[in-house]
C-alpha cells in the first residue's frame, strides 16, 4: 500500500521575542510627579490603590496624576498617553485581570 503524506499548516506567525529597552531610572521620587494610569480592571484598581497609598507615604514630596482610561480591554487613546507623557517624569501602566 502506498503511503500518503499529510502536510499540517500552524497559522501562526514564527517571530522572535520583540527587542525592548528598559526605562531610564529616574532616581528619588520625591519631587516628581507620577502618573496613574487605570485600564479599568477590578484586580488592577485594588493594586493601584494600594501603590498609590506606599508612594505617598513613602515619597511625601510626589504628587500623583490619575487618570482612567473610558474602556476596559481597549488601547489608551493617544491624547490620553500624550497627556501623561508630558506632564510625568514616571507613568505607572500594566495590566490586571
Amino acid at each position: 500500500m502506498a503511503r500518503r503524506m499529510i502536510e499540517i499548516l500552524v497559522p501562526k506567525a514564527e517571530t522572535g521575542p520583540a527587542e525592548t529597552r528598559g526605562a531610564c531610572r529616574v532616581g528619588d521620587l520625591n519631587g516628581k510627579v507620577i502618573g496613574i494610569l487605570d485600564n479599568r480592571w477590578p484586580n488592577y484598581a485594588v493594586f493601584l490603590r494600594r501603590t498609590e497609598q506606599l508612594l505617598s507615604e513613602r515619597y511625601p514630596a510626589c504628587r500623583i496624576i490619575k487618570r482612567t482610561k473610558p474602556l476596559k480591554g481597549v488601547p489608551a487613546a493617544s491624547a490620553l498617553l500624550d497627556e501623561l507623557a508630558s506632564r510625568c517624569d514616571v507613568v505607572i501602566n500594566g495590566l490586571g485581570g
